[in-house]
């Protein structure tokens, strides 16, 4: 159901008005005697279109399209005159207006065309509404969105992508082969072939700023086609994973030293305990060397805890995950 603001002088005509349309059971309208009145509903009310007279004392219909259209860029307005006026139609068409109705003649005539027009520039705008905003969500998005022809070549980027690769402008950008933004050029031609085929793409590889220093990205293309299925361009969206690359490898490389460290002296118990055991059957050691063997491998399990405690903490300060390399060395894959 579609919310109305009909705007209208004539109270008679706005009643017999809403009634019509309101019987259908597609609209709910609300009434207006006046362009003041009609601006301060719509400050309350999120209406999906207007349907004003073109003469009213005051504010007249043109005026209060004018605002309409600063405020409501988007809204559908329909305007009605009780008189045909040529100027007055060319005003409100370059105003803005979606369409321009007379009253004369059969109210249920006119009624008919106001639902005819409605159910057709209402669906327009919310088209354009959804464009709208799923431009504004592309443009402001933290992650570089690049659009390409179905040849590699850009037709538009997003302001992250300018911040990424160090550019300026659009201009500098739109027109470039997409194999320019990358350090191996070739497999931008491989990957475009990939998406035709297999409609997406995900993957980490190295992009090239203008002055040819590389940073790592994580890439998301796909293939866009229309509702027929033809392809239309190629898209990617992209995020700088430089440093997250490199605190993963520190924290890789931090991760399998310490991992080492645990393993040290756990072979050192390992080993002094089977010695100790083997003197121990053989009667070759007294009870007194076997405390103070024991009291040594002690303090050596009491450095393991304290380097599984520091690999902890850096786990948790670090990715609050178990990496790979920790994996490895609880499954005894360490040499």
């Amino acid at each position: 159901m579609y919310h109305i603001l009909l705007v209208d002088d004539d109270l008679s005509f706005l009643e017999l008005c809403r009634y019509h349309l309101e019987y259908s059971g597609d609209y709910k309208v609300d009434t207006s005697l006046s362009g003041e009145e009609a601006l301060s509903m719509l400050g309350i009310v999120c209406y999906d279109a207007v349907i004003s007279d073109c003469s009213m004392p005051g504010m007249s219909g043109l005026d209060l399209l004018r605002i309409v259209r600063e405020r409501y860029p988007l809204l559908p307005f329909l305007m009605v005159t009780g008189m045909y006026d040529r100027i007055s139609m060319i005003e409100a068409a370059g105003g803005g207006a979606d369409g321009y109705l007379q009253k004369g003649g059969d109210l249920r005539s006119l009624c008919d065309a106001l639902d005819f027009h409605l159910c057709q520039v209402v669906e327009r705008r919310g088209v354009e509404r959804e464009l709208r905003i799923h431009r504004s969500a592309i443009a402001s998005s933290i992650s570089g969105v690049i659009f390409t022809s179905l040849e590699g070549r850009i037709t538009y980027v997003n302001a992250s992508v300018l911040r990424m690769w160090g550019y300026l402008s659009e201009s500098e950008v739109i027109g470039l082969q997409a194999g320019e933004f990358w350090m191996d050029e070739a497999s931008v031609g491989v990957l475009i072939i990939s998406l035709l085929r297999d409609k997406a793409w995900r993957g980490e590889t190295v992009a090239r700023r203008p002055d040819g220093s590389p940073f790592d990205v994580l890439v998301s293309a796909s293939l866009v086609s229309d509702r027929t299925g033809s392809p239309l361009c190629l898209m990617a969206s992209c995020v700088d994973i430089t440093e997250v690359k490199r605190t993963r490898e520190a924290l890789l490389a931090y991760v399998t030293e310490m991992a080492v460290r645990i393993r040290e002296p756990a072979d050192l118990i390992r080993h002094d305990l089977n010695d100790l055991l083997g003197m121990i059957e053989s009667q070759e050691v007294s009870p007194a060397e076997v405390v103070t063997c024991l009291h040594v491998q002690a303090g050596n399990a009491e450095q393991i805890v304290r380097n599984i405690n520091d690999l902890n903490r850096a786990i948790v300060d670090g990715r609050r995950e178990i990496p790979e390399a920790y994996r490895g060395f609880l499954r005894n894959e360490l040499p």
